[in-house]
């Protein structure tokens, strides 16, 4: 039985009443729908997989040969152009996060993983032309960077949309982990291929250096033009057949109404009648201000968790632990991760009313030993830093420990996201939403100074506490899953459809025409089914 509880949202008026009558309708024919996968999901997800990884490589180019840069067009390309070259991308990336929501939901997922993957490749090409002066390179070099970093918040949030439009219910969250770890994935690629190619200690000369930071430039433009055109060769917005309910409900009812063949019309971007149409609506919507909470709540420790870990050398460096340690420090903490996530995800699909269980876990063993790694710095005397040998075991032990564990709960809060969300926001803009929040609290975090009181070790406490806060605040948190609930539903649809129109006979009804009184957002369309 469906149980709609109308009285959440309050009162509907006459015209949406009468929307909804159509909505019932409409929601009777999934009857005769097809209900089932596509075989071309896998070759979709690998194609978004590559735009994300590749985005994410290109992006990290600099950091991890720094020094080989420097070497290689001297002193102007030191590490503050370096710092602040990396920096432009960040800041388009922050500025057009919420366009690229937009743009997905006007234009749809095609053409926004086609128009990413068309900026990285632009961004390789300008890399890959040899520039006649330095001044020339460093310019073209940040609008690329700049181009890079407008191509990188659909790849970071789209995990959730494909999955949804894509996957059945029992491979949602495995597809969900698969986008969400190809984003690290591309850094850890570009961490090891970067020095690989780019380091040579028998040929330190400045243009052996040259030669090989070029070679650099082309094997990545190579492979942004593979990813371009797997990506024009099959990437719809959506396959033949919907590959669960709330797909097909999505799919009759979306934000985004497409071209419609009944009517000959062409429409892009008109919102259903039954979704909120201003801020006040959205704001008196309880879903939404739920999702705010879980907006920070989630953002919160993953903020400062990317912070921490994007400086992990300088974290590290006056504990005695080199470049070098700290390095394959982050990389195994990251890899770990990858491979934690998408091994968790494949087991959580069977249990997927499970996700805020096994979130609260998962953060609370993170806890545990990110507390246990701060500690042993903390607890550190200058002979162990001095020799450091019976510490670094611990070390990698810690640390890799918690990024498994901390990864593991990424794309199972993305998928409390998309559950709560669903009928009020599109998947798309509310991770765009917990992207930016998270942005910024790293940019804070970031914008502090590195060493308080002569000592870093107060950004490792910093992002204990904030696991601890997040903690909290999922524990007393209720989740609604009512996505869930919608795709695992057994009754008949046709009992389906007459509680529905029970529900909306027995709802009062308010005459928008003769009440001058602003009615809220009554009803969550399908977020309470």
């Amino acid at each position: 039985m469906l149980s709609l509880g109308l009285e959440k949202y309050g009162a509907m008026t006459v015209e949406d009443a009468n929307e909804f009558a159509k909505l019932t309708t409409d929601y009777s024919d999934f009857q005769r729908d097809t209900i089932k996968s596509s075989p071309g999901r896998w070759f979709v997800l690998l194609v978004f997989c590559m735009v994300s990884m590749c985005q994410a490589m290109t992006w990290m180019l600099l950091g991890p040969s720094s020094r080989e840069f420097t070497r290689a067009y001297g002193n102007t390309v030191d590490s503050s152009y370096i710092s602040w070259a990396t920096n432009a991308a960040n800041i388009s990336f922050l500025l057009f996060t919420w366009p690229n929501a937009k743009l997905v939901e006007i234009y749809g997922p095609s053409f926004a993983t086609r128009f990413s993957i068309v900026l990285t490749f632009s961004g390789c090409v300008l890399r890959c032309i040899p520039w006649p002066s330095v001044e020339l390179f460093r310019f073209f070099m940040v609008i690329s960077m700049l181009l890079i970093g407008i191509a990188g918040p659909w790849s970071n949030f789209g995990g959730p949309t494909m999955s949804v439009t894509w996957f059945p219910v029992s491979e949602r969250i495995t597809a969900q982990a698969i986008a969400s770890v190809s984003t690290f994935l591309g850094g850890v690629a570009a961490f090891i291929i970067g020095p690989a190619i780019t380091v040579d200690a028998s040929k330190n000369d400045a243009q052996s250096q040259m030669d090989r930071i070029f070679k650099l430039y082309y094997l990545e433009a190579a492979i942004a033009l593979i990813t371009l055109i797997g990506a024009f060769v099959y990437f719809p917005d959506q396959p033949e057949f919907p590959p669960s309910i709330s797909a097909a409900v999505k799919r009759k009812k979306s934000f985004r109404v497409k071209d419609s063949p009944e009517s000959g019309t062409k429409s892009r971007g008109k919102a259903s009648a039954l979704f909120p149409k201003t801020w006040s609506e959205y704001w008196n919507s309880k879903k939404m201000r739920r999702y705010l909470y879980l907006n920070f709540a989630i953002s919160l420790p993953l903020g400062l968790y990317q912070g921490w870990s994007s400086i992990l050398d300088l974290n590290l460096q006056e504990f005695g632990v080199t470049t070098v340690e700290s390095s394959w420090l982050g990389c195994w903490m990251t890899l770990s991760g990858c491979l934690a996530s998408i091994i968790v995800a494949r087991y959580m699909d069977q249990f997927s009313g499970k996700l805020k269980t096994c979130c609260v876990v998962s953060l609370s063993l993170a806890a545990i030993f990110m507390f246990w790694f701060t500690q042993i710095l903390s607890s550190m005397r200058e002979e162990e830093i001095a020799s450091k040998k019976s510490m670094i075991g611990w070390l990698y032990m810690t640390i890799i420990c918690t990024g498994f564990f901390t990864n593991v709960s990424i794309p199972l809060q993305f998928e409390l996201v998309a559950e709560e969300v669903f009928g009020v926001l599109p998947e798309s803009m509310a991770l765009a939403v917990c992207t930016i929040t998270n942005t910024v609290l790293q940019i804070i975090f970031l914008a502090l100074p590195t060493k308080i009181n002569g000592s870093s070790i107060w950004m490792n406490w910093t992002s204990v506490f904030s696991v601890v806060i997040c903690l909290f605040m999922l524990v007393i948190y209720k989740v609604d899953y009512s996505r869930l609930e919608m795709d695992t539903k057994q009754t008949s649809f046709e009992t389906e459809e007459d509680n529905l129109r029970t529900n909306i006979e027995s709802a009062p009804m308010i005459d928008n025409k003769s009440s001058g009184e602003k009615i809220g957002f009554w009803f969550d369309r399908f977020g309470c089914i």
